[in-house]
């Protein structure tokens, strides 16, 4: 989650309005600008290191599908990759130092499509939900028929077709 808010901060720096797509995705608007992967390693129960691949879509200009941006295409402008590196790691240093009920909240206020409808598909059905939050267990918060449910990221998969 902290990464992910680290490239909303520094896509904001950059005046590019981005939300974060759980569990791993930054969008701006319905268009992809960013993905993350994450390998976690552990010694028993442990948590021993974790390795951390942010692609993000910086200058280019044209895409083999229609669900991707840059940054070039947003404002126009071309970047310096080695100083949008060192932004980026800027803001990686803030939001680390950030506690964690803060980045909750900030990644929160920067949510995709929070208070909308979407279809997630689980189990080989479609399932219609509201997103709500994040909650603290990593868990995406939704709601139906007003009652509340935390959804599993390995468990479901966010349909294309109802982010348009």
């Amino acid at each position: 989650m902290k990464m992910a808010l680290a490239i909303v901060v520094t896509l904001k720096e950059h005046n590019i309005d981005a939300k974060v797509k759980w569990p791993n995705d930054v969008y701006v608007g319905d268009k992809k600008i960013a993905g993350i992967l994450v390998e976690n390693t552990f010694s028993g129960s442990d948590l021993k290191f974790s390795v951390t691949g942010v692609g993000l879509n910086v200058n280019q200009e044209t895409f083999n599908e229609s669900m991707a941006v840059s940054m070039r295409n947003i404002t126009g402008l071309s970047y310096d990759l080695l100083s949008l590196s060192h932004d980026l790691l800027e803001s990686i240093k803030k939001v680390r130092l950030q506690s964690e009920k803060s980045s909750l909240y900030m990644i929160n206020s920067h949510l995709y499509r929070k208070n909308e409808e979407v279809d997630f598909e689980h189990n080989g059905a479609i399932e219609n939900y509201t997103v709500k939050r994040i909650c603290e267990n990593g868990k995406l918060g939704v709601e139906r028929n007003g009652e509340s449910k935390e959804l599993e990221f390995h468990r479901i998969k966010w349909v294309k077709g109802s982010l348009a």
